[in-house]
């Protein structure tokens, strides 16, 4: 985790995160709805201390599906030990998924 150094010279964590985007459907509206979801984990994140350090879209994929290929993506990159964040921000739980039983499965993998 990196460290910021305070202004007394203590050291403290800041805690990194990824941000997790998913729209159902694409079209001339995704990408305003791409941003409006960015901006509020963004400001959900600058509230707590928190650094977005990268982001993940899928665009045209339903909640009801855990295979999207940039949840996938950071999945499999959350599992190596260098992974460079600590947490996965989302706007909504069922951006992540639309099932409870998947949120709860992803949370703890």
């Amino acid at each position: 985790m990196d460290k910021v150094l305070k202004s007394d010279g203590d050291h403290e964590s800041v805690m990194l995160a990824v941000g997790y985007i998913r729209l159902a459907v694409g079209g001339v509206e995704a990408e305003a709805a791409v941003e409006a979801q960015k901006a509020k984990i963004q400001e959900f994140a600058d509230g707590h201390g928190i650094k977005v350090i990268d982001w993940h879209v899928d665009v045209g994929y339903s909640g009801n599906d855990l295979n999207r290929p940039a949840l996938q993506a950071m999945l499999t990159g959350a599992q190596m030990p260098d992974c460079g964040f600590n947490m996965v921000l989302v706007s909504a739980l069922n951006r992540l998924s639309r099932r409870a039983h998947d949120v709860v499965t992803v949370g703890t993998a």
